[in-house]
């Protein structure tokens, strides 16, 4: 698990290029630690988490592996789990109070 928090959004780059980036390391670090040789099937999931506070309005998303069949539909083993991507945006206005 790999857990950010940022000052605000980063102009430089962009977050979720970042992001795809740290998941895919946390992914390949696992290979003769967690895993070894060629037994790609006891890769563990792997989340990054990043906070960016400063942020224009108040948001939250979550980006992951999807499958679209494109030719027919066939099921392909594996974990589409296995990458997760959490971004949350917390803006410098409060929300109003409510008791909900």
């Amino acid at each position: 698990m790999n857990l950010e928090a940022q000052k605000d959004e980063p102009t430089g780059y962009h977050i979720l290029n970042r992001a795809v980036f740290y998941v895919s390391r946390l992914v390949s670090s696992q290979k003769e630690r967690d895993f070894v040789k060629t037994n790609y099937n006891d890769i563990r999931r792997v989340f990054s988490i990043w906070v960016c506070m400063g942020m224009d309005e108040n948001s939250m998303a979550y980006v992951h592996l999807v499958e679209d069949d494109l030719l027919s539909s066939y099921s392909w083993k594996g974990g589409l789990d296995l990458l997760n991507i959490v971004l949350i945006g917390i803006s410098n206005e409060l929300p109003e109070h409510d008791e909900k």
